[in-house]
């Protein structure tokens, strides 16, 4: 991963403007600008942002200062260089990447987080880590300097926004403005905030801290409480952008399985805008699709979005296919219409059904290759299926048991489904959610520590090992190091598995 773009109080960097003030697109041809121990991979062409550290600007320095010391990474020293170990690869991006700008972490102890800021290096006591989960989706960090403390937090713009002093709007919308433009690039994002805390709101909070820690009934629950309680009235620093790059031969894998009749869901952390552009960049997606995007936030929405799409579904059927769907009430199922959608990118309506818009869904036949469709003789573009675009707060109640066979419904009717901002249990939740009501063999793959539960689920855990580490890996059925490989595992030593297993059924009774 590589630090790429930034906003910072409301002014956006790593973006390069010509003399109109017009975006320069092909920053490749500028000359990069060296930075001290920069890293091999980091590249930065914004000088706007150089200026910005030289001339002190105070935004710029609590936002790097926030980057050195809100992380758990540690420094250990070889050949005299010091090197970064990090739990994520997202946190060694942030970490190099303000070192390179000056803002350098040391090194730290139990009790202490040593910087150095333009060669000048500050040791800062620390108080508190307030641990990053799945569910709070952001960590802190309580730190004191010169008695004066200070919390800085780093986390997922919609958990951070909720945290926020009122009197910001202004510097919120444009971070929103920014925070699009990066997703919208496949960037993933992160906002930073800060607070300085008094001495008489700090040592009540850490005394009752300490005692929730000892006690045995819902410590876990009780100590988030505790963090809850000291992370309010927050100031926005700004967010980072950091460019994850899908490793060699994702989307030809992902178009070859989906050719082999392979449905595939996208179960992610990033912003739907940043998982929407994923999608597209790995063939997920297609432009050719029809996507429908859920984003409302009560299970009575997240019901009429649902039936909305339902019904727009049943209509482009009837429209493409020249039928009538007379109960719109049954199951939607392209096999009962003798329907494979998934071996389709194009399609048309057979001759001798021209006439006869009440054709059962059944009798009606598909050209696979290079066929067009036709709706009363006028040419139309291809049609390549139905995705759905979810966020994880829709997904709560999708699940939930008056929705989620509706969900399941759409969902199996789709070429793609992508869940965005969704936790580790809700990625369990989807994967048993077709384990019990689809009867279908489930495949789960990924790489970082939060993908060992639906890992674990599936009936085949695959796990990447990686830059997110070995957890996935050491969780899982399979492990390999490329997501490419999955192509051969199922299309080739599966189907070797397959038939050796039917051959011993076969041969088995004649022993």
């Amino acid at each position: 991963m590589t630090f790429k773009k930034c906003s910072i109080g409301g002014k956006l960097y790593g973006y390069v403007m010509d003399q109109n003030g017009n975006e320069i697109q092909d920053i490749n041809k500028l000359e990069a600008i060296q930075l001290d121990e920069q890293d091999q991979e980091f590249i930065w062409y914004d000088k706007t942002l150089l200026d910005a550290i030289r001339h002190n600007d105070e935004d710029v320095n609590q936002f790097f200062t926030s980057l050195s010391l809100c992380h758990t990474v540690m420094a250990e020293e070889k050949n005299g260089k010091i090197i970064y170990q990090a739990q994520s690869p997202d946190e060694n991006a942030l970490v190099s990447a303000s070192r390179s700008f000056g803002y350098a972490f040391q090194n730290r102890t139990q009790n202490s987080i040593t910087i150095r800021i333009k060669d000048k290096e500050e040791t800062y006591r620390l108080l508190n880590i307030l641990d990053f989960n799945n569910e709070r989706q952001r960590m802190s960090v309580i730190v004191e300097k010169d008695n004066q403390i200070f919390l800085y937090c780093k986390g997922s713009d919609t958990k951070i926004k909720e945290r926020l002093a009122n009197a910001q709007t202004n510097i919120v919308n444009q971070t929103d403005e920014h925070l699009y433009k990066f997703a919208n690039d496949s960037l993933r994002t992160l906002c930073l905030a800060w607070k300085q805390i008094d001495r008489s709101e700090y040592d009540p909070w850490a005394a009752k801290l300490s005692v929730v820690s000892t006690t045995m009934e819902q410590r876990d629950e009780k100590v988030v409480e505790m963090y809850e309680q000291i992370e309010t009235n927050l100031k926005l620093l700004g967010a980072t952008a950091v460019e994850d790059k899908l490793q060699d031969g994702v989307p030809e894998c992902i178009q070859r399985l989906a050719q082999a009749g392979i449905k595939m869901w996208l179960l992610t952390g990033d912003k739907i805008e940043t998982a929407y552009n994923i999608g597209l960049s790995s063939r997920l997606l297609t432009n050719e699709m029809e996507i429908k995007m859920i984003e409302e936030n009560s299970e009575e929405l997240v019901a009429a979005k649902l039936e909305e799409i339902r019904n727009s579904m049943i209509n482009k059927i009837e429209q493409l296919f020249y039928v009538d769907i007379d109960d719109r009430n049954k199951r939607l199922d392209w096999k009962t219409w003798g329907i494979d959608v998934l071996k389709l990118d194009q399609f048309r309506k057979p001759s001798h059904y021209e006439n006869n818009s009440t054709a059962s869904m059944k009798s009606i036949q598909f050209s696979i290759e290079n066929s067009p469709i036709y709706n009363n003789e006028q040419d139309r573009e291809p049609f390549q299926g139905f995705a759905i675009l979810i966020t994880g707060q829709a997904l709560i109640y999708a699940l939930s048991e008056n929705l989620k066979m509706k969900f399941l419904e759409l969902g199996t009717m789709c070429k793609a489904v992508v869940c965005c901002r969704v936790t580790p249990i809700q990625k369990a939740q989807v994967v048993e959610l077709v384990m019990q009501h689809e009867k279908k063999t489930t495949l789960a793959i990924g790489d970082g520590a939060n993908d060992i539960s639906m890992i674990q689920k599936a009936h085949i855990g695959i796990g990447i090992s990686g830059q997110e580490g070995q957890q996935a890996a050491l969780a899982s059925d399979f492990s390999f190091g490329q997501f490419r490989y999955l192509e051969r595992l199922l299309l080739i030593h599966g189907r070797l598995s397959y038939d050796l297993n039917d051959y011993y059924s076969l041969k088995k009774p004649y022993l």
